[in-house]
């Protein structure tokens, strides 16, 4: 999840949904310093491709809800969040190589996972379950992180 939190901490700290991307690349790497300017850049790549957010022009707008993340104080995120292959993204571009429109793909996957309190790769593998679409890979990648976060490996 720490792309997630990092993702959030941005629009958390300006109370919207919305910043602009100079805000957002401000907020994670001098305030924060998390990042340097130009890896701040690249979590916005990341951020964009797995649709955890959506940028125009030169805003940048959260795809779910920020509130809803947690942020401990002090928190920072894993060395290689940057580099990291993400579950969400695995199952996005299978749906995505099955015909899926992105757009609609991802809505659709932040209303199930608001509607049922999950995390946004089971509610991906939902979403591509119920649309006949095989992640299995993805899945078991998945069960093992779960595995592994709650040994604390």
């Amino acid at each position: 999840m720490g792309l997630r939190q990092v993702v959030a901490a941005p629009f958390k700290r300006a109370g919207a949904s919305t910043v602009s991307e100079s805000e957002f690349v401000v907020a994670i790497s001098l305030h924060r310093d998390w990042f340097t300017p130009a890896q701040a850049k690249r979590v916005l790549e990341l951020a964009e491709k797995q649709g955890l957010i959506e940028r125009s022009e030169e805003e940048v707008t959260a795809t779910f809800e920020p509130a809803s993340v947690e942020v401990p104080a002090g928190f920072v995120p894993a060395e290689d969040v940057l580099s990291q292959p993400s579950v969400f993204e695995g199952i996005l571009n299978a749906l995505l190589a099955a015909g899926h429109d992105k757009r609609s793909t991802v809505a659709a996957i932040n209303r199930r996972q608001q509607e049922l309190g999950i995390t946004l790769e089971a509610a991906a593998a939902l979403h591509a379950s119920e649309n006949d679409v095989e992640v299995d890979n993805e899945i078991q990648e998945a069960a093992r992180a779960l595995r592994k976060a709650g040994t604390g490996d």
